[in-house]
């Protein structure tokens, strides 16, 4: 029953990893926008509404394992709390670097509402960030939100399955990202691998 479960678990996380995974793609950006090329400046915004309730979905389906594998005792349950609260001080850090409205897909519409929208950026409008939290690891945010998931002062079978399942994720996610930058950027973004960790500072 257990094993069940886990697989459930795993199904229900993979779809979703793969749906969002194909929908960031640049390949479906253009047919998107070559067949619908005035939703595009909706696209990001859409795009981010999906994923939050695609994942909200994923979350509630999940079967629970009430298996506790460990419960801290005080003072304990309190310190690891503290790498959690510094892991959200890191993500506010990376949304304000890249810029929140651009993240969010806010910055596209109003972009089209006053008439600088470019066609050709496939709804986003970035640059290569090196720098700020980009300093640390070449996908912080994947970093601070592990750091978040994990720093728990308790942890079931069923949590860190989903865990588990959100970090390969990241792990697969990073790697498209970066295939796109390398076609993007090229050298310059090579360069930048080559200095910068991937995941964990100095480590990977």
């Amino acid at each position: 029953m257990i094993a069940l479960k886990i697989l459930a678990i795993l199904f229900l996380y993979s779809t979703f990893g793969l749906v969002h995974t194909y929908l960031a793609r640049i390949e479906f950006k253009l047919l998107v926008a070559k067949k619908y090329p005035r939703f595009m400046p909706f696209y990001r915004l859409a795009y981010n509404i999906y994923a939050v309730l695609h994942f909200s979905i994923v979350y509630e389906l999940s079967p629970a394992i009430d298996i506790r594998l460990y419960d801290l005792p005080k003072p304990y349950d309190i310190m690891i709390l503290i790498p959690q609260f510094l892991a959200v001080g890191g993500i506010i850090w990376v949304f304000y670097r890249v810029g929140f409205k651009e993240f969010l897909g806010i910055a596209q519409i109003g972009r089209k509402l006053d008439g600088t929208y470019d066609n050709e950026g496939h709804d986003e409008q970035t640059s290569l960030i090196v720098d700020g939290p980009f300093t640390i690891c070449r996908h912080p945010i994947y970093l601070f939100t592990t750091i978040w998931l994990v720093c728990r002062p308790e942890m079931n079978v069923d949590y860190l399955v989903s865990v588990l399942c959100i970090i390969f994720y990241f792990i697969l996610g990073a790697g498209f990202e970066e295939a796109r930058m390398l076609v993007r950027y090229g050298e310059v973004y090579n360069n930048y691998k080559k200095r910068t960790a991937r995941f964990i500072p100095i480590i990977w």
